[in-house]
């Protein structure tokens, strides 16, 4: 039965809303977590990653560019982040060159400094971002 509204927010709006979804899939920080109609009231952080769900039997992406946090409560599905996109919305060249300097602040030493974390932040999206290229080839 596909009777689930999914809905993705951030701060810049709305992102997704579509109803007739048959799961979603999460990255949460204690894994991949699946919602299925009917899922028991969740709420929960996700972490950076790519949101997975299916609406009439075809999987669909979205890359979550930051941490943020999901909610489960009588077949809504909310999420909350700071961004999100589609993959046909991202920069891929974009991505690479960001996933570079991120790599190249790391190697100098910058992750033992306050900045580093911010590093760390920045390689992990864009290789999401980078991933889901990959995936939309295949």
């Amino acid at each position: 039965m596909s009777d689930l509204l999914l809905e993705v927010l951030s701060h810049h709006g709305q992102i997704l809303k579509t109803d007739g979804v048959e799961s979603v899939n999460l990255p949460t920080i204690m894994g991949p977590t699946t919602i299925m109609s009917n899922h028991c009231p969740y709420y929960g952080l996700v972490q950076i990653g790519i949101l997975t769900y299916r609406k009439d039997g075809v999987e669909r992406k979205i890359a979550l560019g930051t941490h943020g946090i999901a909610e489960v409560y009588k077949n809504h599905v909310s999420v909350f982040v700071h961004t999100a996109e589609f993959a046909e919305d991202i920069d891929f060249e974009r991505a690479r060159k960001s996933r570079e300097k991120a790599l190249g602040l790391i190697e100098a030493g910058i992750e033992k400094t306050e900045g580093g974390l911010r590093a760390e932040l920045a390689l992990k999206k864009a290789n999401i971002r980078l991933a889901l290229m990959n995936k939309e080839q295949k």
